[in-house]
């Protein structure tokens, strides 16, 4: 689409903007004032023919018109600065160390699978993967980027949903078959997991004393499940991808919104914003695996 007016134009009238007078401007573009003026005079005309400038006294000043259009052109030259400096990033050149947190399940499942094509292309970059059942403080700088189920409680923190994670209903491949939920075995959180949805669905979904196990992780609750142990209530990315277990039905038992949480003050051409601008995409692309 061709644009309404010469670009070439714009940077007289924020010339103007940045030094009060047209001579000024003039020169600062290295162009005589002759040239200055019929440039303004042809983007007033281009922008319907309103006048940008008018004259006040001895000097030159902006109209309500020209002030509206100087804001719009300031806002395009900050954008045009930014694109430049986005095309002089090289992300190979980019180097330090980003820190990762989140739930085993979801390091081993989304992240290490999809670390290849990051590493290659960021060679600069060094990713410390702490798995931890807790919500690491990013405010007190304890990690860089945490992938939580839940959104941040957190002052000076910014989060994105990237997801909702299904869970669903999963027994040993070879037993338990037909077998009635409420008479299997069960294994479920710890004591300090109560207030997590999965233990409120066990709650109102399998009696306290079919629960035979306890563990404070889902890839504990994954391994007794293969064991031929019990039953459980686990991710999608856990129990679909397993070929020992085998779900107890076809359905979702419930749903966790997934999040990308990190500092707010972020630079996005930094290792932190480079990668976490990676595992953004990366949870676009594994979106309908979350959905079980």
């Amino acid at each position: 689409m061709r644009a309404l007016f010469d670009w070439s134009d714009l940077p007289v009238l924020l010339a103007f903007g940045r030094t009060g007078t047209l001579a000024d401007a003039a020169a600062e573009l290295g162009i005589d004032e002759t040239t200055a003026a019929r440039r303004l005079k042809r983007l007033e005309a281009s922008l319907g023919g309103g006048a940008l400038l008018a004259r006040d006294g001895t000097k030159l000043r902006l109209t309500a018109a020209g002030r509206v259009a100087l804001e719009r052109a300031q806002i395009m030259e900050a954008a045009a600065e930014e694109l430049a400096r986005v095309g002089r990033r090289d992300p190979s050149r980019v180097t330090g160390t980003v820190r990762i947190t989140s739930l085993g399940y979801v390091v081993n499942h989304v992240v290490i699978p999809a670390l290849s094509g990051f590493v290659g292309s960021n060679p600069g970059v060094i990713i410390e993967i702490q798995s931890d059942n807790r919500n690491l403080s990013l405010a007190k700088n304890e990690s860089d980027i945490a992938i939580r189920l839940g959104d941040a409680k957190e002052a000076g923190v910014a989060s994105e949903k990237v997801g909702d994670l299904a869970f669903a209903v999963y027994r040993p491949r070879n037993r338990f078959q037909g077998v009635p939920l409420k008479r299997c075995p069960w294994i479920g959180p710890s004591a300090e997991f109560v207030h997590i949805p999965e233990w409120r669905w066990m709650q109102d979904n399998v009696p306290a004393d079919r629960i035979v196990m306890r563990s404070n992780a889902n890839m504990c609750n994954g391994a007794a499940v293969k064991a031929g142990l019990v039953c459980a209530v686990l991710p999608v990315l856990i129990g679909d991808n397993d070929k020992d277990m085998a779900r107890m039905d076809d359905g979702v038992v419930l749903r966790r919104e997934m999040w990308l949480v990190h500092r707010s003050e972020t630079d996005a051409g930094g290792a932190i914003g480079i990668t976490l601008a990676w595992l953004s995409q990366v949870f676009r692309e594994i979106a309908p695996q979350l959905q079980g």
